[in-house]
C-alpha cells in the first residue's frame, strides 16, 4: 500500500496548505482527496508534486506492507488523536483569552 504520509509532513515543513498545492499543481480536489486518504495517483501527479515541491518521489510516498498496514493505521490514528487533542486545548485557550 502506498502511503503520502511523506507529502503530508513535507507540506508541513515547507509551510504549504494542500489548497495551495492543489492550485500549484493545477488538480481536482477529488485528486486532493485521493492523496490525503493514500489513494492511488497517476505518476503524472507525483511528477508534478515533484515538480513544484522540487523533491523526490521516495521524498513524497513510501510504500508500506500489508503485513503493517493496520500497525500503520493505528499509528495513523493516534497522531490524528494527538492533532486533534491539541487543537481542543488551543481552542479552550482561545475560550478562555476571550473571556478575560
Amino acid at each position: 500500500m502506498i502511503s503520502y504520509k511523506k507529502l503530508q509532513k513535507l507540506l508541513i515543513d515547507k509551510d504549504i496548505k494542500k489548497t495551495q498545492l492543489k492550485d500549484m499543481i493545477k488538480v481536482s480536489s477529488s485528486t486532493l482527496a485521493r492523496l490525503s486518504t493514500n489513494q492511488y495517483v497517476s505518476l503524472e501527479i507525483i511528477d508534478k508534486i515533484c515538480d513544484v515541491l522540487d523533491c523526490q518521489p521516495g521524498d513524497i510516498i513510501e510504500y508500506v506492507s500489508s503485513n503493517n498496514w493496520l500497525e500503520y493505521k493505528v499509528q495513523e490514528i493516534d497522531q490524528q488523536i494527538l492533532a486533534l487533542q491539541t487543537e481542543k486545548e488551543n481552542c479552550i485557550q482561545r475560550l478562555k483569552n476571550n473571556k478575560d
